[in-house]
């Protein structure tokens, strides 16, 4: 069989499957540096899923800058079935790669049907849009998890919340959901992420796979990013994770505390070691609020954010309280997650 046989054989099928699959409402995203009627082909492109009838969709935001700069690129425009509509960018997470953006029209928009309770699982089946130019036919493949993510907060390690996928899905065209084959459920985010390789997490070379961001994590901090219309990463130097069971054994405290998150790592040069915080510290409130879960604290990082001065209240071998007042800074280019 000739190449360009296999190849219009293989596009085939895939667009027949496309026709079998419940998909979320897709939008193709085109960055320009003048107005797209005045520019005739895009300078970046990315693909994003709508959240809401108002129009607020999610997306990769790396593929909306200028390639060469790293600059949001003036000029956005979204595909949506046979209408175009200008974009407008609401938030971003530069750390996580997302940007949250809005339709400028008149809605009610086609919303996707996002479920952060559902636990996705080894083997379970998943879609993606693989391809998709303008104007043109959306190639859509279907494949499986193979793997669980085993964290919640990425502050110190992005691979490990993320799940991964058996399907070669290109950073090009980042921004697009995995979603549910049947009921076009959406289960995660390709963010574009390619973990670095080091002696923890290794890539096969010959496996084709991608790290996908569960949906529950990205909705961890939506509402948050579109309230505040964030456009930097905060951090603090420390990633937490979820009690355990004999650290639950501290609670209630003489203070009234119901719980915390334990702190797992601490960014060597960070403010958190600056401050003399250590790991297993359990981080009880930020400033007034208390903390339950990993998304607690996620959500409070990101609605005080860069800038604003906190007060971290910290629980110490089960018995010493300290509280240390702290200035939560922007994360700086040396300390990016694996």
């Amino acid at each position: 069989m000739s190449i360009r046989i296999f190849l219009l054989t293989f596009t085939s099928s895939l667009l027949a499957l496309a026709a079998e699959v419940t998909s979320p409402p897709l939008v193709l995203l085109s960055g320009y540096h003048t107005s797209p009627a005045e520019q005739d082909q895009p300078v970046n492109r990315a693909l994003g899923f709508i959240t809401e009838e108002e129009g607020f969709l999610l997306s990769n935001f790396s593929n909306l800058t200028d390639p060469t700069s790293g600059v949001l690129l003036p000029h956005l425009q979204a595909h949506l079935g046979e209408e175009s509509y200008e974009v407008r960018v609401i938030g971003i997470e530069p750390t996580l790669d997302l940007g949250i953006l809005q339709l400028v029209g008149d809605g009610p928009f086609p919303a996707a049907h996002l479920d952060p309770t559902h636990l996705p699982e080894l083997g379970e089946k998943v879609a993606a849009c693989q391809a998709w130019e303008t104007g043109g036919e959306r190639a859509i493949a279907t494949g499986a998890i193979i793997g669980l993510n085993t964290r919640e907060c990425y502050q110190e390690s992005l691979s490990s919340t993320m799940f991964r996928i058996d399907l070669d899905l290109s950073p090009a065209l980042a921004g697009g959901p995995i979603f549910d084959p049947a009921s076009g459920r959406v289960l995660a985010i390709h963010t574009g992420f390619q973990p670095t390789q080091d002696e923890e997490h290794i890539e096969e070379e010959a496996l084709h796979e991608t790290h996908v961001l569960p949906i529950s994590l990205c909705l961890n901090i939506y509402d948050t990013l579109k309230l505040k219309k964030s456009l930097r990463s905060p951090w603090t130097g420390f990633s937490v994770k979820a009690l355990t069971a004999e650290q639950e054994n501290y609670f209630p405290t003489s203070k009234g505390h119901q719980g915390g998150v334990a702190l797992e790592a601490i960014w060597p040069g960070g403010p958190a070691e600056k401050l003399g915080l250590k790991e297993n510290d359990i981080l009880l409130q930020f400033s007034y609020n208390y903390l339950n879960s990993v998304a607690d604290f996620q959500k409070w990082l990101y609605m005080y954010g860069v800038g604003e001065a906190v007060t971290l209240t910290i629980l110490r071998d089960g018995k010493d309280l300290l509280r240390c007042d702290y200035t939560i800074e922007e994360r700086p280019a040396w300390a990016k997650p694996k």
